[in-house]
């Protein structure tokens, strides 16, 4: 059938260009690449957080810095889906 997807086409396309890697490893590098990165992110962001606040001598646990970073990134992950989904749902 015309419209059937196939896992050997290109998944990767930069400015209306295929790049010739396909879809079978295209979909689990993004995902390895994004998580990754977003991981090496949040742990520098818990750090900095951390630092900050030993800077000005304020105690904090460290459940009580994750559970704020978890609800910072919560609420990012969630605006970030709406924001660019909008037309997911029209």
């Amino acid at each position: 059938e015309a419209h059937m997807i196939s896992l050997w086409d290109p998944g990767f396309f930069l400015f209306g260009q295929a790049i010739p890697i396909p879809k079978l490893f295209a979909v689990p590098l993004t995902l390895t690449v994004s998580t990754l990165i977003t991981w090496q992110l949040c742990i520098k962001a818990e750090s900095s957080y951390r630092r900050r606040k030993l800077e000005r001598g304020e105690q904090v646990s460290l459940k009580a810095l994750q559970h704020r970073l978890f609800n910072l990134t919560t609420f990012l992950a969630f605006n970030f889906f709406f924001i660019f989904c909008d037309k997911c749902f029209t």
